[in-house]
């Protein structure tokens, strides 16, 4: 009875599949703006495709002995090599190519001068061996970069390249031992098509989500500082917010004069070093961006009471931050307007007008200074009792002063009694 499944056959579909990946990676890889790796994968798919169509020519159609026997194997051993190599490169990873080719090379030495490369489960478990290890190695690597460069396609891509080195490695025992059915054979190589596809499918969408996810980012972040813009600070801060949460709105102080006095390039070392300050101070869920110019929002989720020491400690910080301009220090300071939520009030956007009107009013009263909008209702209360007192002073003028006589007093013959 025939089987479902010959080696033949799968070995080629085996070339085949190879050889589309390979053209996916190159076309990919000619993209402007490619991530480094893909010319390698498409390499390692190509020579997993001259692995294969060797292997096959050499059993079923009389290729020379050694040419196939070595040529397979020193094939499928780079391409499993460059496979890893090229998905360190496409997460940004530091090369390790020669490392791996070195190996490469050593175990093919060791395995021609050993004879195993014309014995076929022999060769065939070196090949299997190498391929299991770098496919696991390169899921645990793919997988562990997941923790800072989390995309949908990196667990489906890591589950992948470990399933497929898991159906190596299972076929290596029985492959030292000389009983591992042909049959079995092409079905693992059968399985491994199915993965060469997914392998191209999830890498090629993961570079699409990091290109998409970069986008976004400059979408949403400052070009000149990196922290985030107006359009990231709203879409981060909730529009409702919890008692106790506090918007700090901040301005450098004569920042114009900086610009005038040192030029724009003093301006930028600024605003760069205004932002990390903040940047490093910041918790983890506090939202900090740059509005524009010289201009920064703080929301700090929480902050209750302590909002007004944090928007202090934030001013002398910026006070005693040193930025030179041609040797010279230039003198920072910056004012704050703070607002906080309370039961009556939780509208995000309210807060943020609030806090900059705190802001202005603390540009007012002689910058370098935090201002809170209760503050400034005190002021504004403070300034309209003096205005109100200063008008009445100013009609009493106007109605003119009692004449002299009016207050003298009055002789004791003409007072009436009772």
């Amino acid at each position: 009875m025939a089987h479902p499944i010959d080696l033949t056959t799968v070995l080629l579909l085996h070339t085949t599949a190879s050889a589309v990946g390979g053209a996916a990676f190159v076309n990919a890889w000619r993209q402007e703006d490619a991530p480094q790796g893909l010319g390698t994968l498409a390499i390692a798919y190509f020579s997993m495709a001259i692995g294969a169509n060797l292997a096959s020519w050499g059993a079923f159609y009389g290729l020379p002995l050694a040419v196939w026997t070595h040529g397979s194997l020193a094939a499928g051993i780079l391409a499993y090599v460059l496979q890893r190599e090229g998905l360190r490169r496409v997460d940004g990873l530091r090369s390790q190519r020669r490392i791996g080719l070195a190996v490469a090379a050593l175990l093919l030495a060791v395995t021609s001068l050993a004879g195993w490369t014309l014995v076929d489960f022999a060769r065939a478990a070196v090949f299997h061996g190498v391929a299991a290890a770098s496919l696991l190695v390169s899921a645990v690597t793919v997988g562990l970069r997941g923790r800072r460069d989390p995309l949908p396609s990196r667990n489906p891509l890591a589950f992948t390249l470990g399933a497929s080195g898991l159906v190596y490695a299972f076929e290596v025992p029985g492959l030292l031992a000389g009983t591992l059915a042909i049959e079995t054979l092409a079905l693992a190589f059968f399985v491994q098509i199915l993965a060469i596809f997914a392998v191209a499918l999830f890498v090629l969408s993961l570079t699409r989500e990091r290109v998409e996810a970069r986008l976004k980012q400059q979408a949403s972040s400052d070009a000149l500082t990196g922290v985030g813009n107006r359009r990231h600070f709203f879409a981060r801060v909730p529009a409702c917010l919890e008692p106790g949460d506090a918007i700090l709105m901040l301005d450098l102080d004569r920042f114009k004069r900086i610009n005038d006095t040192h030029g724009h390039g003093a301006g930028d070392e600024v605003l760069l070093a205004v932002s990390g300050l903040v940047e490093r101070a910041r918790r983890t869920q506090d939202v900090y961006a740059r509005f524009g110019g010289e201009e920064f929002a703080l929301f700090v989720p929480g902050a209750g009471e302590a909002a007004r020491p944090i928007a202090e400690a934030l001013r002398l910080a910026v006070r005693d931050l040193t930025v030179e301009a041609g040797g010279v220090r230039i003198p920072l300071t910056v004012s704050i307007g703070l607002a906080s939520a309370g039961e009556a009030l939780r509208s995000r956007d309210d807060l943020v007008r609030l806090a900059d009107k705190a802001l202005y009013g603390a540009k007012r009263s002689g910058r370098d200074r935090v201002e809170t909008i209760e503050g400034l209702r005190a002021d504004e209360a403070a300034r309209e009792a003096v205005d109100a007192l200063r008008a009445l002073g100013a009609r009493r003028d106007e109605a003119g002063a009692a004449p002299a006589d009016a207050f003298r007093p009055v002789p004791a013959d003409r007072r009436t009694s009772g």
